[in-house]
């Protein structure tokens, strides 16, 4: 079943990779877990819920060849998301805008 739907970034800017790499290595230093999964530059579009598998398969299947094209990031979010019963509850931690 889906939960999330994601558009990727393709191969990536080197400094979103240089990005990962020091939220790791900070988010080590404070003693949080690793991701061991390996990290694809992504957007989530949505997640998920109470979504028919016929309509979720429409969707993806018109929008299978979307190019977003190029476009400036205005400023940089870097949320927690804390996992609960009633849904996830996310927490802005960090917000850094652009030069």
């Amino acid at each position: 079943m889906i939960k999330i739907i994601w558009i990727g970034i393709g191969v990536g800017h080197p400094h979103l990779f240089q990005l990962h790499k020091r939220v790791q290595e900070a988010a080590l230093q404070v003693g949080l877990e690793p991701e061991l999964r390996p990290w694809h530059p992504h957007f989530t579009l949505a997640r998920c819920r109470d979504v028919s598998g016929g309509a979720l398969r429409k969707f993806l299947k018109s929008n299978a060849e979307l190019d977003a094209g190029m476009f400036r990031v205005e400023a940089f979010h870097l949320y927690c998301s804390e996992l609960t019963p009633a849904g996830p509850i996310h927490t802005c931690q960090l917000s850094v805008a652009a030069r």
